[in-house]
């Protein structure tokens, strides 16, 4: 193969030195490893004919059209500068890797404290061939063939071999400096560019981490225990987490419960209560985002601390609903029993029937009555239905009262100061106001039943009152 390639090139000699001996070769502009950099284009130096001869000549077979750059000797370092290239490339797709894939990875919180050290700056196991590896056993073998030929083409120039080797020589190794320059130049670069990138990523992972972990275990439990009073609705006493301890504790007692276990003691708490906390949980689990390392030990910090408070809202839950008995019944009272049919509010139905209290504020009643020693069912049996059967009867005269007085008052009866009824005999005026005018008169309280003429001889004593105050 050897020969085949010195005859091949004899016979390109040939013809270029036919065609014009004493021209020069067209330089050719040599790059590194596709980055753009030019090695030095060969030009001639002397003014010498053989000078000019030779260079043509050795550049007919030396100055190959390579990516790699120099003439024929450059190619004796081919492994040590393929070496460099592939470092430059290493470092380059290394720093494009940390700049885009690395850096997304840290802020989604793929790589997380010691493990973006290792998945971050590992080296790429990429194997990388050589770029013209053909060429190592040819270079000074071939500059040492080429001489031969272009000696033999010229030997007119006999004389001046040894001072036009050595010139050319010279444009060689200046060729082999210019292209190692530029890979060094390369190589700074890309390592600058490299140690940039890992400067970033240590940067974002820095603040990632310095954001994932803001808090300590006590600063975190203590933000998530705010955020459970606040945004989870408990409460700084957290009674709005314990509401349906107090309903069980009227209802037989609490029946399952949980145990908040504590460094020398523990808080037994409702079942349903801590049911209800991990419930809320969830609306608090972003602080957790500040605190990624210790986020495992919250809750549980966060129960122990807060378990005096919790067990304390319990006791008052109880108590808070048997204190709120009347607020909550009068509440839905006012609520569900006006009446404004006629214009003017009026409370007359309910009054006048307490089963309709019943049925209207059944939710309200139920805990009270429980609470109170009855039922809904059996509401006698509560201390607490006959206070509300007293409050209601109250009510009910005073707007009987009301309807009688008004009704009397009226122009067509006795007139707003009862002189139309001067002298008038009591059972007349007692009928002067008609069963139907009022409404607020009758009473149906169990089985105790006051309608239609009844409502008369109930109400004599209010209706003699008036006529006392007509006759004075």
């Amino acid at each position: 193969m050897k020969a085949l390639f010195k005859i091949f090139v004899a016979f390109i000699l040939m013809v270029g030195f036919y065609a014009d001996c004493s021209a020069a070769r067209a330089p050719v502009k040599q790059s590194v490893a596709s980055l753009g950099t030019k090695v030095e284009e060969s030009r001639a130096t002397t003014s010498s004919p053989c000078q000019e001869k030779y260079d043509a000549c050795m550049d007919a077979g030396c100055m190959l059209d390579n990516d790699n750059g120099g003439r024929c000797q450059c190619s004796n370092q081919i492994k040590n500068l393929n070496a460099q290239l592939k470092q430059i490339e290493k470092d380059f797709k290394k720093s494009v890797n940390l700049s885009n894939d690395t850096l997304d990875r840290i802020q989604a919180g793929d790589l997380v404290n010691a493990e973006f050290e290792k998945s971050g700056f590992d080296d790429d196991d990429e194997e990388y061939e050589d770029l013209d590896v053909t060429m190592d056993s040819i270079g000074d073998e071939l500059r040492s063939d080429m001489h031969q030929i272009c000696a033999e083409k010229l030997p007119e120039c006999k004389s001046q071999l040894t001072l036009i080797k050595n010139m050319y020589a010279q444009k060689v190794r200046s060729d082999c400096a210019a292209f190692e320059n530029s890979l060094k130049e390369r190589g700074r670069a890309g390592r600058s560019m490299l140690a940039a990138a890992e400067k970033n990523v240590r940067d974002a992972a820095l603040d990632k981490y310095q954001n994932d972990n803001k808090y300590d275990l006590g600063e975190c439990a203590l933000e998530f225990t705010k955020c459970m009073q606040t945004t989870a609705g408990c409460g700084n006493d957290f009674t709005g987490c314990v509401s349906t301890v107090g309903k069980e504790s009227i209802y037989g007692g609490v029946k399952n419960t949980a145990t908040i276990a504590g460094e020398n003691s523990s808080v037994v708490i409702a079942a349903s209560t801590m049911e209800m906390l991990e419930s809320k949980k969830v609306m608090c689990e972003s602080v957790l985002n500040s605190c990624k390392k210790v986020k495992d030990n919250v809750w549980g910090v966060f129960l122990k601390n807060s378990a005096p408070l919790i067990k304390l809202a319990e006791s008052k839950s109880e108590s808070n609903i048997r204190t709120s008995c009347l607020d909550n019944i009068s509440n839905c009272f006012v609520n569900a029993c006006k009446d404004t049919i006629d214009g003017n509010k009026s409370f007359d139905a309910c009054l006048t029937r307490p089963e309709m209290v019943k049925s209207f504020c059944r939710v309200e009643l139920e805990p009270c009555l429980a609470a109170t020693g009855g039922t809904y069912e059996k509401p006698e049996n509560s201390t607490l239905w006959p206070s509300i059967l007293a409050k209601l009867s109250a009510m009910r005269v005073d707007s009987c009262t009301t309807e009688i007085k008004e009704c009397m008052q009226s122009n067509d009866r006795c007139g707003s100061d009862y002189s139309q009824c001067i002298g008038l005999d009591t059972n007349i005026i007692m009928r002067m106001c008609p069963y139907d005018k009022l409404p607020g008169c009758q009473k149906v309280y169990g089985k105790e039943k006051v309608q239609g003429d009844d409502i008369y001889d109930d109400v004599a004593q209010i209706i003699e009152g008036t006529i006392l105050n007509i006759d004075n």
